[in-house]
């Protein structure tokens, strides 16, 4: 745990503060350039998601590229964090704990965290802007905002569990294919070959990004033990039952997701059954 968590808390809030600011100010100005004959609740919708774009589109690529970058393509980076990278796609479970309290990618999870963390907390300021979807997946991704902008501080300040949060962020690389999805929609009717396209450009992005290393995540959280102090002296209790309560929680969320996109793929693939006369 790094003892120096109270310094780094005013900077990182900083951050955070100064991505909610300008997520705002870019939300307006999107928002003067929707297109005129869209609803007013689609011209909301169509600000949010090119707010989600640039957040997305600045924060997936550098935490790629600290996570990976030296591990997949010899890039400067830091050398301990590529081999911890290298032993977690190995499923090598004796160097999982250092993940978690090792303070591996320490400095970037805090830099990167603090702007997702602002984002987070103006995507869900600006609510009544999201996308129609059912009330479970509006209850899931609210839930998801809550629980990443008051877990993942801790985390980042204090050091530990650096290359899970820089994995999370990552991730983000495949959600601008999601809102190309909605501009798809939005502009060329669902159902339409633009509509196609996107969609499966997005399951392929996802598939990519999230799908392919679930295994690899939650192998890496199972073998850290983050509850077990006798791996995690340094770790305070409350942050230990905090990871283990938490960590799992995105490899359950991108399962469930892909599950989702399988449907998706099955319903454009085969279309709606038929219904019996």
């Amino acid at each position: 745990m790094d003892p120096a968590w109270q310094a780094h808390a005013p900077p990182y809030a900083a951050r955070a503060a100064a991505c909610f600011v300008v997520c705002e100010l870019v939300y307006h100005v999107a928002l003067a350039v929707a297109p005129k004959s869209f609803a007013a609740g689609d011209r909301r919708t169509f600000a949010l998601k090119v707010v989600n774009i640039l957040h997305a589109a600045v924060v997936g690529p550098l935490a790629a590229r600290a996570l990976v970058g030296r591990y997949l393509f010899g890039w400067d980076g830091d050398a301990a964090l590529a081999a911890a990278v290298a032993a977690a796609v190995n499923l090598d479970g004796a160097a999982a704990p250092a993940l978690f309290s090792g303070g591996l990618g320490a400095d970037a999870a805090r830099s990167l965290t603090s702007i997702t963390v602002g984002f987070f907390a103006w995507d869900l300021y600006r609510l009544e802007a999201w996308a129609k979807s059912s009330p479970g997946e509006r209850r899931l991704m609210v839930v998801h905002h809550v629980v990443s902008v008051a877990v993942w501080p801790v985390a980042a300040l204090t050091g530990v569990a650096g290359p899970f949060l820089l994995h999370f962020l990552a991730t983000e690389l495949s959600s601008p294919l999601l809102q190309g999805r909605w501009y798809a929609q939005a502009f060329r009717g669902r159902g339409s070959p633009a509509d196609a396209a996107a969609s499966a450009a997005f399951a392929a992005a996802f598939v990519a990004v999230r799908t392919s290393n679930v295994h690899v995540v939650a192998h890496a959280f199972a073998r850290a033990r983050p509850f077990d102090g006798a791996l995690h002296g340094a770790v305070p209790a409350w942050i230990r039952l905090l990871g283990t309560a938490t960590l799992g929680l995105p490899s359950v969320l991108n399962a469930v997701w892909t599950a989702q996109i399988a449907l998706l793929g099955k319903k454009m693939l085969l279309g709606k059954k038929k219904a019996k006369v």
